[in-house]
């Protein structure tokens, strides 16, 4: 993969890309005061301050955050040349607080579809906060969601000191149609910036699936514990520190 810098920008910027082999799958962070363009044989991506910032505006409008960095993952048809920004993907995307009877058809359709509804209904949902990926403000139905409660760390990764506290994220699904084009990775950092900003939370964590921990790390969580099983799932614990 090669990485060409516009001159028009700022050179100090800290750029990544993260190509999986045969998935054809790219990622990158660009900063705001700079833009890149990364092409390859089979791909190519785009990205400048504006579309970055017209991105980032789809969280700002909710008066959620204002952010520094981005990232965005895509996925290309093997041979497949495009030029993409950011803003032609997700300058729709809404990410907005939902009710927990918002989040129960996803939870169940994506996470646990063999288990009865019930089963993704959490005894903690009533305490935890709820949000949503809408295609557009006017859409009613997510296209993705999670679900966030204040809850420490577990066992001897809890910080001892006071102001250290943690949030859980749990049942996070997206609805398959719309995996691999950056909306997870959108909500998954929202909800980052709720528990830190809004939370006064230091670090969160959640029970992966192994399957996924691989993304999770690419997002910046480590895993720590051991794998356990739950529904005959194997699972780890991740988490991120602010």
């Amino acid at each position: 993969m090669e990485l060409r810098r516009h001159s028009a920008f700022n050179p100090a910027v800290s750029v990544t890309l993260l190509v999986e082999p045969n998935v054809h799958k790219a990622g990158f962070i660009v900063d705001l005061n700079s833009g890149y363009t990364a092409s390859s044989t089979s791909n190519r991506l785009a990205a400048s301050t504006q579309s970055v910032f017209s991105c980032c505006a789809c969280c700002a409008s909710q008066s959620a955050h204002t952010t520094r960095s981005a990232r965005y993952t895509c996925d290309l048809e093997e041979g497949e040349h495009a030029a993409l920004s950011w803003k032609e993907m997700t300058q729709s995307l809404q990410l907005r607080k939902i009710s927990v009877a918002e989040t129960i058809p996803l939870r169940h359709s994506v996470l646990w579809p063999d288990k009865p509804a019930s089963y993704v209904r959490l005894p903690e949902d009533d305490l935890g906060f709820h949000y949503g990926a809408f295609i557009s403000s006017s859409s009613v139905t997510p296209i993705a969601v999670i679900s966030i409660f204040v809850e420490p760390l577990p066992s001897s990764e809890s910080p001892d000191a006071p102001g250290h506290a943690a949030a859980r994220f749990r049942k996070f699904a997206c609805e398959p149609s719309h995996q691999g084009q950056g909306v997870e990775t959108a909500l998954l950092r929202h909800v980052f910036h709720v528990a830190q900003s809004e939370l006064g939370c230091s670090a969160m964590w959640c029970d992966a699936r192994v399957s996924s921990s691989r993304w999770y790390e690419r997002r910046g969580l480590v895993g720590f514990g051991d794998v356990f099983l739950k529904g005959g799932i194997e699972y780890i614990r991740m988490k991120i520190e602010f």
